[in-house]
């Protein structure tokens, strides 16, 4: 969608929605007149999203007035509640583990569109407050009495639904500014009703009857077409919600976390700068911050001369599959590793279908030793996901101990998924990847695996997405 589109769409679903009422449905009708490719459904979403984010701001910047400016007493101990509980329930389910399951049913917004909400929010309803107070004939009343009672009474107005918050905004004012003759409030919310409401609703009408053009784009948008790639571990896009980001000079791999547009690895296509230059322009409409992940020497340079900050928090393991072998002084190590694990009667085999069951039962273990499985520039346990890779097993004697999973592009292969149970013999993730390598030696070229027969639903609805966009087809 473009962005001058969405601000335009949403001016004219708030004007029209403060100012008819019934906010939320109200706005979703306006959105979906004006943008019918979202549909009712991501409409209404969009519009309960939209108020629930307002009144949050409402709420936190009306506690603030009261504890700082001048307020009936009996408002102070309610305004440290309200103060302090929004802002840690926003950071408790955007960071702590309590808040995983909610962030990971719902897209929040980040850190920084959380603070231009506030300050969008900040300007619109001190702005408001000015006009009333300015339309109210003289009087004696200073702004900053005047502004906490303007916040609650706006509050009472936007809860009721009632149109343009008719009789809970009057009754709110009447009660707590008991010192303004009521004939001069009465003048004065007239004269703010036409300049805050109808002139508003006014130009959002004149917006929604007005011819539309295409409201969409294609800044971002997914291949659905195999992509060449020097890099197996490109596989990984399939599975983490990432698109392949396109600008006039090349591709590259963004990935959208809460907080933070990131590109995974050096560009696909192209130089580096100019997709930096394209990320920032994501980021920064998309209210997040633009980052670089997993990327090579040459990329960093290239950032660090933009004034990007660079930071070396790990580094990639490579192995030259042509140089590899096991049998050099330098590895005896891995050789004693190797052996313990056969002694152990472990054997490996590649999988050619896969035990979907005895893997999850081997997965579900592992999670419980080691934490849920993060993601991100590694996989996670779904058999829609697995069926696209090589994937070898470990057993001992007829039960699966372990497996190993890899993306493959060529004759290379990069590591992905790695999953043992507690008590599984010495040495035998060593000896997991020594086949794995062995056979890449040997010049195997992979064969593509046949879908298992069965998948649960949501595995089915996953492969249906991976699908489309064959990102794992490298």
């Amino acid at each position: 969608m473009r962005a001058r589109q969405a601000r335009i769409s949403g001016f004219a679903a708030i004007a029209i929605a403060q100012t008819v009422g019934f906010g939320i449905l109200t706005g979703a009708a306006v959105r979906w007149r004006m943008l019918p490719q979202l549909g009712l459904s991501t409409a209404l979403h969009l519009s309960t999203f939209v108020s629930i984010t307002f009144m949050l701001a409402l709420a936190f910047l009306t506690a603030l007035a009261c504890l700082v400016l001048p307020a009936p007493a009996w408002l102070t101990l309610p305004a440290i509640g309200v103060a302090l509980l929004i802002p840690a329930a926003i950071l408790t389910i955007s960071f702590a583990p309590l808040g995983a399951p909610l962030r990971h049913r719902l897209r929040l917004p980040s850190l920084r569109a959380s603070g231009a909400i506030l300050g969008w929010a900040a300007l619109d309803i001190t702005a408001a407050a000015a006009a009333l107070y300015l339309l109210i004939p003289a009087t004696d009343l200073s702004f900053t009495f005047f502004l906490p009672a303007f916040l609650l009474a706006l509050g009472a107005a936007m809860l009721s639904g009632a149109p343009g918050g008719v009789g809970p905004f009057e009754l709110m004012l009447f009660s707590l500014l008991p010192t303004v003759p009521t004939p001069d409030l009465i003048a004065g919310i007239v004269g703010f009703r036409a300049l805050y409401y109808a002139v508003p609703a006014l130009i959002g009408v004149a917006m929604v009857f007005s011819p539309s053009k295409s409201n969409l784009t294609s800044a971002v948008q997914t291949r659905s077409a195999p992509i060449p790639a020097s890099k197996a571990e490109i596989g990984v896009l399939a599975q983490n919600g990432e698109r392949l980001l396109h600008h006039d000079q090349g591709t590259c791999a963004l990935w959208k976390t809460t907080q933070t547009a990131t590109m995974l690895f050096d560009p696909l296509a192209g130089s580096a700068a100019p997709a930096l230059d394209r990320l920032k322009t994501v980021a920064r409409t998309s209210n997040l911050v633009p980052c670089i992940y997993k990327c090579s020497e040459k990329t960093a340079l290239t950032t660090r001369k933009l004034g990007w900050r660079v930071v070396r928090v790990a580094d990639d393991f490579h192995l030259d599959l042509d140089t590899y072998d096991p049998d050099t002084p330098a590895r005896r190590g891995l050789r004693r590793k190797l052996r313990k694990a056969e002694r152990a009667g472990v054997r490996i085999q590649r999988a050619t279908t896969l035990p979907l069951d005895a893997m999850a039962e081997v997965d579900a273990n592992w999670q419980s030793a080691h934490g849920r499985a993060r993601g991100g520039s590694m996989g996670r346990f779904c058999p829609a996901y697995l069926i696209r890779q090589e994937v070898f097993l470990a057993y001992l004697g007829g039960d699966l101990v372990a497996f190993a999973s890899f993306h493959t592009s060529g004759n290379g292969l990069c590591l992905d998924l790695m999953r043992h149970l507690e008590d599984l013999p010495d040495g035998t993730m060593h000896l997991l990847l020594h086949h794995a390598m062995a056979r890449r030696l040997r010049g195997y070229q992979p064969r593509r695996r046949t879908q298992p027969a069965r998948l649960d639903a949501p595995d089915r609805s996953f492969a249906a997405a991976i699908g489309q966009t064959r990102l794992t087809s490298v």
